[in-house]
């Protein structure tokens, strides 16, 4: 895996910041609600801008996140999430109306703490909100503060002036949120004035300010991208943009943090994925692989944990033989944090999450990806180059194995062509096609046993990849202008042709077709790694 450096262009930022409607906490289907005493109801002024008024209540959103293992104190704030896995929340006010921060850490969520690590002092805090980004928000009417949980002993980046200069007098903030672009909102008003102001998460400036209704007390997004606001006893709503991501995709769930370095396959009905890695998990956020086997249930739209691995890894192999999973090879981490390359095989059966050990690769393969055709497993990958230079050495052969039901030893397949690091793939009529970087799709006849190139421009490495309806999604990837572009090709006619844009930019996610729809989940670029679970609607193709 290489390091994710790089930041994402404009364009792409922006269309990023297209993401989650559906937050949960401060991350958004939720409402963030005032903490402390109601802001004032005053009554709308006729400046609401595009928000049109909605006669009742904001409709209810369901919320797509896990829940905390321990309730917040008495008294305390509902409860937020972050994409590293941690729950925030503010205590009790004391005699002084001031509230301290809490939190539930990923690597220790049984029990709340105060925040001793960030110094945010108390305070009159009376909103918290996590947005698409990774950062903790925290407002009281005056002030506006971020957080990194990256480094906590940076502390608390001040926003406060930002905000104050957008208006005069400067205005108070009576809600915060995230909106549908993932990023964190504040309803602010000022005089006869309101606002909602969006903030730019790679300066320290706000990027829009939008009219609004003066007073808001709530806001929140829906499924389908659109905006609430209820002020005054009264609702208010803008409708997604045209071009919303939230029209394309639908998000249904969260995993417990952001991972990537993924694959998976479904046995009966239900998606299953192991293993993984992040750049921060927990408080403070650290790198971090991930050593369970999940399971999406298309029925019920979430994740369940089916089992342990022997070991954490990432970059391994996971697809199905003989009713039962099998994580085949990837890396681990030794006490320095230094990838170890695997050769192992795990076999677990899903119903019981018993393992066994199952007949280990002939070599250890960088970056094995394992997918089932024609009742056998098939492993791809390559030697890793001698000095680790997988992205900048010289082409490695593409290594084939298989292995059927009953043997006990992996059989030699046709080698496929050379490439460079980290293959993504699929399966469609009992052929694999693998997403070749820089080439196109390399496809493998399981019956034929032979080898075909179909070339492509601009072929990304590191894709999310699925047949779905018959056709080979290429989704996302690096090396390539857009990353949250989408290719789709046809076996039967053999042609290209685009399809709809992912929410945001992703690589080294996993996809595949479930109940009829098409999946994507986890991956990352830029800064964040996304901890969300899409599907395709039915209306975006």
């Amino acid at each position: 895996m290489e390091p994710l450096q790089d930041k994402i262009g404009r364009r792409d930022l922006l269309r990023w910041m297209a993401s989650t409607s559906a937050l949960c906490g401060g991350l958004g289907s939720t409402l963030l609600s005032m903490l402390g005493k109601s802001a004032s109801a005053e009554a709308p002024t006729a400046s609401t801008g595009d928000f049109e008024p909605v006669a009742g209540a904001i409709p209810p959103v369901a919320q797509h996140c896990p829940q905390p293992s321990v309730a917040p104190p008495d008294g305390a704030t509902d409860a937020i999430f972050d994409i590293f896995g941690n729950f925030w929340s503010l205590s009790r006010q004391d005699a002084q109306a001031q509230r301290r921060l809490l939190v539930l850490p990923a690597q220790a969520a049984d029990k709340w703490v105060a925040d001793e690590l960030s110094g945010l002092p108390r305070g009159g805090w009376r909103f918290l909100c996590a947005d698409e980004f990774g950062y903790v928000w925290a407002t009281s009417e005056q002030r506006c503060m971020r957080l990194d949980p990256h480094a906590p002993q940076a502390g608390w980046l001040d926003f406060s002036a930002d905000l104050a200069a957008t208006m005069h007098p400067a205005p108070s903030i009576t809600a915060a949120g995230v909106s549908p672009s993932g990023a964190a909102t504040f309803a602010v008003k000022s005089a006869a004035k309101g606002a909602l102001i969006e903030v730019d998460q790679d300066q320290k400036t706000s990027v829009e300010v939008t009219a609004a209704p003066i007073g808001i007390d709530r806001l929140l997004c829906n499924e389908q991208g659109d905006m609430w606001l209820s002020c005054g006893g009264k609702s208010y709503r803008k409708s997604a943009a045209t071009d919303a991501w939230q029209r394309r995709w639908e998000m249904v769930d969260r995993l417990s943090a952001g991972d990537h370095d993924l694959s998976g396959d479904v046995l009966n009905g239900k998606f299953y994925m192991a293993g993984g890695q992040n750049a921060g998990w927990g408080y403070p956020a650290v790198p971090h692989v991930f050593h369970e086997l999940l399971a999406f249930d298309p029925q019920t739209m979430r994740w369940s944990t089916v089992a342990e691995l022997d070991q954490p890894r990432f970059y391994n192999g996971t697809s199905f033989l003989d009713e039962r999973i099998w994580v085949v090879g990837g890396y681990t981490r030794d006490q320095a944090y230094k990838a170890v390359i695997l050769k192992s095989v795990l076999i677990i059966d899903p119903h019981t999450g018993v393992r066994t050990a199952g007949p280990p690769l002939p070599e250890p393969l960088d970056n094995p990806l394992a997918l089932h055709a024609g009742g056998r497993i098939y492993v791809a990958g390559c030697q890793l180059p001698p000095d680790g230079s997988a992205l900048t050495g010289p082409l490695s052969t593409c290594l084939l194995f298989s292995i059927g039901s009953g043997e006990t030893a992996w059989h030699r397949e046709p080698d496929g062509p050379s490439y460079r690091i980290a293959l993504a793939g699929t399966v469609l009529d009992d052929n694999l096609y693998l997403a070749v970087a820089g080439k196109g799709l390399g496809c493998f006849d399981t019956r034929k046993k032979t080898w075909s190139t179909v070339p492509v421009a601009h072929a990304a490495r590191s894709p999310q990849m699925a047949a779905y309806r018959g056709e080979i999604w290429i989704m996302g990837g690096r090396d390539i202008e857009h990353q949250d572009a989408v290719t789709i090709y046809s076996p039967k006619d053999a042609t290209w042709k685009a399809g709809p844009d992912l929410p945001r930019p992703l690589a080294w996610g996993a996809a595949t077709e479930i109940g009829g729809r098409l999946m994507v989940v986890g991956g990352a670029a830029g800064r964040g790694y996304n901890n969300r679970t899409f599907l395709l609607r039915d209306r975006a193709i």
